[in-house]
């Protein structure tokens, strides 16, 4: 039984990075698996559900993949760049899964979806648990500690701001989309500023 579930969260996964949430019909998407809404509905009480459960899924993935990148790195300035990694658009894959969740906060945000906000909620916190994890190991000086803490909060809220500005600013526009390849230069600059100002203000007495 959790095989035909594990299955339809799967093709659902692939049809929904290319046609983005906010275009997601879960009757064509069932009509094109050949499953009957009955068995659908035995499994996931609504779409918002099936779409929450990949989000979930995608998110775990990432955090234990990161997780073993921070346990494997020896300076706080390699942690901090695998944090933000994803940010830079040097990878293909990097540049697809900040289209699809650049759409999935603008489609929260236009729909208010309480399960989303939720998951966007989630987001932050392991961002901001990795990030301040990252601090606790490298950081010897509790007043730096501190210091390097609150910027944590600033840090992981800026999750939000980065992928509502670039699905806002590209408004489904291929020349825009092109126009944050280019910027890729641009965002590293930034993250390896981030990291410059963490170092100098929170190395080891």
């Amino acid at each position: 039984m959790q095989d035909k579930r594990q299955e339809i969260i799967l093709n659902a996964t692939k049809i929904i990075f290319k046609t983005k949430i906010s275009n997601f019909s879960l009757n064509a998407f069932l009509n094109e698996i050949k499953i009957p809404k009955g068995v659908f509905y035995y499994y996931f009480k609504s779409k918002d559900e099936l779409i929450f459960e990949i989000l979930s899924s995608l998110s775990e993935t990432y955090r234990i993949r990161l997780e073993n990148q921070l346990y494997s790195s020896k300076t706080l300035r390699e942690k901090l760049m695998h944090i933000f990694d994803i940010y830079c658009f040097t990878k293909k894959r990097n540049f697809e899964i900040c289209e699809f969740y650049a759409d999935f906060f603008s489609y929260t945000l236009n729909t208010q979806n309480k399960l989303f906000k939720q998951h966007i909620k989630k987001i932050k916190e392991d961002t901001k648990y990795l990030i301040t994890q990252s601090f606790h190991t490298d950081i010897a000086s509790k007043k730096r500690l501190e210091n390097a803490l609150a910027m944590s909060e600033f840090l992981s809220f800026g999750i939000d701001s980065f992928f509502l500005c670039y699905e806002i600013l590209s408004d489904g526009k291929r020349d825009m989309r092109k126009h944050w390849k280019i910027k890729n230069r641009e965002i590293l600059i930034f993250i390896e500023a981030i990291c410059d100002l963490l170092e100098k203000n929170t190395e080891r007495n």
